[in-house]
């Protein structure tokens, strides 16, 4: 699981910065319907579902490299894997607009949904998952590296105080 760690984080980062499209309950301000309009616009829980399947694709090469591993075991943690992404999208939106609310203002709130309405605001929406995508695979190349990095220096620094 640690190996998926900078995944789920760099997810749950993306998510916090983009958003998810949530809809607005009954009674809530016009603030809080613009910040659910401005998650809804940028297509964000698209790029979620991107992003979780990405990871979910990595887990199942990992599981399918696996000698031995029964076809019917690799389909019951993908089968729960799906499930439990698609259950916790709820649980994070709930955060995501009191997030919003507290680091924008209502007008900051219609200025990006203005510019999400425009054609460069448009292109960003749609280049945004291919950018995270990209993104992933170059965390993890990074985090690889410096993962390695840290191991050796940690050797060399144990040594030099007498661990063996």
């Amino acid at each position: 699981m640690d190996k998926y760690k900078p995944h789920i984080l760099f997810l749950i980062i993306s998510t916090l910065i983009i958003g998810l499209g949530l809809p607005a309950k009954a009674g809530t301000s016009e603030k809080t319907k613009d910040i659910a309009a401005m998650l809804k616009i940028t297509g964000a829980a698209k790029l979620a579902d991107q992003i979780g399947a990405t990871i979910l694709n990595q887990m199942m090469q990992d599981l399918d490299n696996r000698p031995n591993t029964p076809p019917q075991a690799i389909q019951i943690v993908k089968d729960a894997a799906i499930y439990e992404f698609k259950q916790s999208i709820p649980v994070l939106m709930k955060t995501l607009i009191p997030l919003y609310d507290r680091h924008f203002t209502h007008q900051e709130i219609k200025d990006v949904i203005a510019f999400y309405k425009t054609p460069t605001g448009q292109k960003v929406i749609r280049i945004l998952p291919v950018i995270a995508q990209e993104s992933m695979a170059i965390g993890e190349l990074h985090s690889q590296i410096v993962v390695q990095k840290i191991a050796q220096r940690v050797k060399v620094q144990l040594k030099r105080a007498g661990f063996n």
